[in-house]
């Protein structure tokens, strides 16, 4: 059975009016350095922009291969992701992932629990401040 890898919680920021929890996930302790989360900034920026949703959440993930970032917007009931890609030489040099991909194993298991998240708050008043927990 494949264990789950550490992941933590990082906060919370507003990109193009949408407000998005911020997650990390590590291989072995790995953690991803601050110069990635600064190139996804206007990534996700631009895609929120895009797609004008309620609320969503990013994931970076320190990974064997490289490091992927996925972002993910609440349309209503509706998850529409976007997820780039780097090289663990180059982890500014951000690349979209292809189409199709949702999340490897370990990236699912978060993807899960903010499902859930949005799941117990998405149809009541106020869901965006609920799930960013602003008034829980």
């Amino acid at each position: 059975m494949v264990s789950s890898r550490p992941a933590r919680l990082m906060g919370l920021e507003h990109f193009a009016g949408t407000g998005f929890r911020l997650w990390e996930m590590s291989v072995e302790g790995a953690w991803p350095p601050a110069s990635i989360h600064a190139a996804v900034r206007p990534l996700v920026e631009q895609f929120a922009a895009e797609v004008h949703g309620d609320a969503g959440f990013v994931l970076v993930h320190t990974a064997r291969p490289a490091f992927f970032v996925l972002a993910h917007v609440w349309d209503g009931v509706d998850l529409i992701q976007r997820s780039w890609t780097a090289s663990l030489e180059a982890p500014t040099v951000l690349e979209r992932h292809r189409d199709g991909a949702i999340g490897c194993v370990w990236e699912l298991e978060v993807i899960s629990a903010e499902r859930e998240r949005w799941a117990a708050v998405c149809e009541r008043d106020g869901a965006m401040d609920h799930y960013l927990g602003a008034s829980d």
